[in-house]
């Protein structure tokens, strides 16, 4: 019989360590941008969103061939602003 793994608070031990791992890269290499996708993960958002926020000039992004990057000084830029027009991110 299938037993699924133990879990704490829906925390796998895979996401337990790719956050780990995440924060040793984290440490060790200075992050200089970051996809959409990524973007709106760490402002706990979605990718829409952001993909909204770049269209209305709240958040900057450079292309790096097909992505838009959203530069790591940019994101500490719109987060130490504090105001997320709710407009925009509707």
């Amino acid at each position: 019989m299938y037993t699924r793994p133990p879990q704490q608070h829906g925390v796998t031990a895979e996401l337990v360590t790719a956050l780990a791992n995440l924060i040793d890269q984290l440490r060790t290499e200075q992050v200089r941008g970051y996809r959409v996708e990524t973007a709106a993960e760490l402002l706990d958002v979605s990718p829409r969103t952001v993909d909204t926020l770049i269209r209305d000039k709240q958040l900057g992004c450079v292309w790096m061939g097909r992505y838009r990057v959203v530069p790591h000084v940019e994101l500490q830029r719109f987060l130490a602003a504090g105001v997320l027009d709710t407009k925009a991110a509707a």
